[in-house]
């Protein structure tokens, strides 16, 4: 049986390839713990402990979001994008269609609606102080 941590091993693996700190890119939660706190060295990979990679972020102006998908989801797959409606956003499935290509290439793609939100949320709030 392998370890419990054994594919973030890899993912952590894949990172310490690329950088000399790749804790810096890594979080941890401890055993009945309520937060994700950023590592400050290499994990001990205990059992108890959840770790992951921290998610991803760009600044729209000051305001930091997730960073949008940089690689097409699965075909069928849905997929959100930010959107100056009621609702924040919207959402399509993947076919590999021009429009699909465009709403991924413009940096706009998004797996799940929460972080579309957050990115129209934020382009709302630059064009305020303009």
């Amino acid at each position: 049986m392998k370890h419990i941590h054994a594919d973030l091993m890899k993912l952590y693996w894949e990172d310490a390839e690329k950088s000399e700190t790749p804790w810096k890119n890594w979080e941890c939660k401890l055993p009945n713990g309520e937060h994700w706190h950023p590592m400050v060295c290499s994990p001990s990979w205990d059992r108890q402990t959840l770790y992951r990679q921290k998610v991803k972020t760009i600044f729209i102006g000051d305001i930091e979001i997730p960073a949008p998908e940089t690689i097409a989801p699965p075909d069928g797959s849905a997929y959100y994008f930010p959107r100056f409606t009621i609702e924040g956003y919207d959402w399509y499935r993947w076919n590999g269609s021009q429009l699909d290509e465009y709403i991924l290439k413009s940096g706009l793609l998004h797996r799940n609606r929460e972080n579309a939100l957050k990115h129209s949320q934020a382009f709302l709030e630059l064009t305020k102080r303009f």
